[in-house]
Order: C-alpha cells, then sequence, then structure tokens
C-alpha cells in the first residue's frame, strides 16, 4: 500500500494481484474498507475449522447460496471457510447448482489467497493443506 497526493488530499493505491486490479481510496477511509490479513497462527486456526466443522449445507438451494454468498460478502475468513467445507460434504452426495459452484470457487480462491500470504507458502502448497482440511 503506498499514499500519494497532497495534503488536503492523501490517497492509498492498493494492488490485488489475484485480479490484477489497482484502485485508490482516500488515506482516511483506509480503516473503513481494508483489514490486515490474518496472522499465521490465525492460518493455522481457520485450517483447523475447516478440519473440525460439521455444519448442514442447507437443502434448499437457493437458501443455501443465499447464506454463502452473503458469508463471503463478509470478508471474515473464518465465516467464508464455512462454505467449501459445507459444499464439499454436499457435493459428495449430489451434484452442486451453478451458484454453488460459484461460491465455491470464491471462497477457494479467497481462503488460498488469504492463507497463502499469512503462512508464506506456496499456492500449490496451501492448495495441498485445505484440500487436507476438506477431506478431514
Amino acid at each position: 500500500m503506498s499514499f500519494t497526493g497532497r495534503d488536503e488530499a492523501t490517497y492509498a493505491q492498493i494492488h490485488f494481484s489475484r485480479n490484477d486490479l489497482t484502485f485508490t481510496l482516500l488515506k482516511e477511509e483506509c480503516p473503513n474498507m481494508l483489514r490486515n490479513l490474518i496472522s499465521a497462527s490465525d492460518s493455522l486456526e481457520l485450517l483447523e475449522q475447516i478440519e473440525k466443522w460439521d455444519g448442514e449445507p442447507s437443502s434448499q438451494w437457493k437458501a443455501r447460496a443465499d447464506k454463502h454468498q452473503a458469508a463471503i460478502e463478509t470478508g471474515d475468513p473464518f465465516e467464508y471457510a464455512k462454505v467449501p467445507k459445507e459444499l464439499s460434504k454436499m457435493g459428495a452426495e449430489e451434484e452442486l447448482r451453478p451458484r454453488d459452484k460459484a461460491n465455491l470457487a470464491q471462497s477457494l480462491a479467497l481462503l488460498k489467497e488469504e492463507i497463502t500470504y499469512s503462512l508464506k507458502k506456496t499456492p500449490a502448497q496451501v492448495e495441498t493443506l485445505i484440500g487436507k482440511a476438506l477431506e478431514a
């Protein structure tokens, strides 16, 4: 993150490498719009949560998809980590709907990115860690 601009209006420029996206916002808005990555110990706790999560997905696809989308939109890894666990359990038993597949892909991508940076591992290593947690 870098800050540029006049004293009256200082801006932060943030680059998201996964989407190759850069955007600019007022520096004073940063605390309201951004959060720090989770720590390495939080990442390990997150993987443990995925392993132990035993929540059941709703049998009604629209309610399930809306709940999962809301979890993703919170931006909280501990919330959207529940999405792949629920859907992977369900996917083993039946075909996932398109919204389920999209929510699964998005939540896995977000988890992989967050854990990759916090544990300083490669994306492939983190994919393996997440895979093991989902299989537990």
